[in-house]
This record gives structure tokens, sequence and C-alpha cells, in this order.
């Protein structure tokens, strides 16, 4: 919305006022993960385990039955919070449509596991794309028609991920089958590390939006906001690429061959990283031109896009995590991204603002892109020899 109506069609969404927005987005994104505990990919994980494969459509209502208890725990967390946020400034209606759009996107990336776990890739690309485009069009739709109320423009963006993720759910509840407790417990059992990875992971994306909102500097926010925005396009290249290697190294009957699986799996990351590196620099050099002259700041978007591209590199060693059950290695490989991003934030931001978030941002990528390249070449190795004694 900003992107293309910063300076004549939507007057309302001022720097301020967009960091809200994003903030609001980040908050459904991070409740989203929540919700889901990480059993979108427990599911396509345990969907391939060899005792479980004829009960794959059981493991996918417990991840249902899962999501449906954590939303309603969500619910009634949003009804104790209202007189509390009330308190502080925050209007009900806020909270409602975040919860709302959380509840949303949780149902939206469970629906594209489950097409990825299928190998349906194009029904997944239709999940997952199709909701950015329906989101895009109700609240473009909403700020033109409304320019006024800036309530129908939160509510349309949040609404939408609700009602495409009711949608997709709707469709996937024709193959379910009745699950068991046992079952469940298992999915969580599993699910528990990459669900507090997922989570660490949002946090992670929007840690710069958050950090300069407690600085007090919301146009900062703004700024930061804008060009997080433009940047997650190759987060969703990563996150796509990271969704393809998890799916496709369930293929791999031995640990002595996931190194061949790795090497292949790298140069095709060095050549997506090429791919999107005349991208950014084109985006950056049409920034002025698609947002009006009072945007010069392409360095933010420059600087994030650059933290997002690294992350490609990160998807094979996800991918060797999931495949080894040791998804505590991409706990800590997040973690520490979170905590340099911190401290380098804390050193930056409150001197440079915007510009300082983002170099943090870049530098968490790099740290944690070695630390996690260190654990998992080390944790193959010893999977490897202890396969050979054996």
């Amino acid at each position: 919305i900003y992107t293309l109506s910063l300076h004549d069609a939507l007057p309302i969404f001022a720097l301020d006022t967009y960091g809200l927005l994003v903030l609001t987005i980040s908050g459904q994104l991070l409740i989203s993960r929540l919700l889901l505990i990480g059993v979108d990919s427990g599911m396509v994980r345990l969907s391939a385990v060899p005792e479980l494969k004829a009960r794959a459509q059981q493991v996918v209502t417990a991840g249902l039955v899962v999501i449906a208890a954590t939303s309603g725990v969500l619910l009634v967390a949003m009804v104790l919070a209202t007189p509390f946020a009330s308190l502080s400034g925050t209007p009900a209606w806020l909270l409602l449509c975040v919860a709302a759009g959380a509840i949303g996107a949780a149902l939206v990336d469970y629906g594209y596991s489950f097409r990825l776990a299928r190998h349906e890739y194009r029904a997944a690309c239709l999940a997952q794309g199709g909701t950015a485009i329906w989101r895009f069009g109700l609240t473009m739709l909403a700020a033109v028609t409304l320019p006024s109320n800036p309530v129908a423009v939160f509510a349309a963006y949040h609404g939408a991920s609700l009602i495409s993720g009711v949608v997709q759910t709707l469709l996937i509840a024709k193959v379910t089958e009745r699950t068991d407790r046992a079952l469940i417990k298992r999915l969580l059992g599993y699910s528990y590390w990459i669900g507090k990875a997922n989570v660490i992971v949002i946090f992670s994306l929007y840690q710069g939006t958050f950090l300069l909102m407690v600085l007090n500097q919301p146009a900062a926010t703004g700024l930061f906001g804008l060009g997080l925005t433009l940047s997650l396009g190759f987060f969703a290249i990563y996150n796509a690429y990271s969704d393809y290697l998890a799916v496709r190294i369930r293929a791999v009957e031995d640990v002595s061959d996931v190194p061949r699986f790795m090497k292949r799996a790298m140069a095709a990351a060095l050549v997506l990283t090429l791919a999107c590196i005349p991208i950014v620099f084109v985006i950056a050099a049409l920034m002025p031109w698609l947002l009006g002259p009072e945007w010069r700041e392409v360095r933010i978007f420059v600087l994030l896009s650059a933290s997002m591209v690294l992350l490609i590199f990160q998807a094979p060693l996800v991918a060797a995590s999931q495949y080894l059950l040791k998804p505590h290695l991409i706990t800590l490989g997040w973690v520490l991204r979170v905590i340099f991003i911190g401290i380098a934030g804390l050193i930056l931001a409150p001197q440079m603002g915007a510009i300082g978030a983002a170099i943090a941002q870049l530098i968490g990528s790099v740290v944690a892109l070695i630390v996690l390249s260190w654990l998992v070449v080390n944790s193959l190795r010893s999977a490897i020899h202890a396969g050979g004694r054996a």
C-alpha cells in the first residue's frame, strides 16, 4: 500500500502511521508462529517417518487440533488483555485485528506445508501467493474507498488473512482422519524446538521495528518498516527454498549421502543469491521514482535485502538439521542472530536510527550463518562416523 501510494493516494499513511501498521503485521506473524508451535514443519517431517506413513492423514488432523487449541487460548488471552490495553491507549479493535490475522496466517502456513508434504507445489504456491494477492487487493480497496478511515485498512489486511486461512482449512478437512492423543503428543514433542525457532525467526525479522519503537523513533520505524517490507521478497525466496529442501531431503536414505545433497543444495543457493543481487540494485534504483523524491534512504533497503539474501545459504543447513533430528541447532542459530542484532542495534540505532537498525540486521545474519554452519558440519561428521561404526 505504502509503496504504491506514498505521496498522493494515501495521505493518511504518514511514516508513524505506517510504522503502526508494520508493528501490527509483525505482531500477526509472531503470534501466528506461536499458534503453530512448529506443527507445520512437524507434520511434514513425521508424515515421512516409516511407521507413520500409513497414518499421514491423522498426523495432519493432529496439527489442526493443536492450532485450534492454541487459537482458543489466544482468544481468551485477548479478552483478558482488553481492559489493560485500554489503559495504555491501545484500542480494542487493534487487538482484535491482530488476533484474527494471526489465526488466519497460522492456518495459511499450515495449508502451505500440507501441500508441500503432498508434493503439490502449484497448490502450495497458490496457498501463499494467492493469499498475498487477495490480502493486497482487499487492503488497497479499503484504503482507496475509505481514505480517511485507517481502521478499515487495518481490518481489511488482517481480515483477509483470516478468510484465506479458513478457506484453506476447509479444503484440508476433506482429507483428514480422526487422531489420538498419543499422536498429538508425538507431534508436539518433535515440533517443540521448531516452534521456538519459528517464533524467533519472526522476532528477528522485525527486531529493528521493535527496537526503534522502544527508542521512541516513530518516523525511523516507518522508514525501517518500508525497507523491510520491500526486502521481505528475498526472505520469501529463502523460505520457499528452505521448505523445498525440507521435503526433498526426506528422500535421502542414508546419512552418508547427506554431504552430497548439501553440496548440490549450496550450489543452488549460490545461484539464487547471484540472481538476487542485480534485483536488489534495480529495486533500489527505482525506489525514488516509485515512492517520490522524499524517499532517499535506499541504503536501508539494500542492507536489509543483503541480510535476507544471506539467509538463502542457511536453507541447506536447516534441512540437514531436520534430517539429523536436531532441530535445536536451528533454534540456536536464530537465537544467536537475535542476540547479535540486539547488541549491534542497541549500539547503532540510538544515533543512526533506521540505518543503524539495518546494519545490525546484517551483522546478525552473518554471525548466525557462520555459527550454524560450524554446528551442522560437526553434527554431520559425528553422525556419519557413528553410522560407519555401526
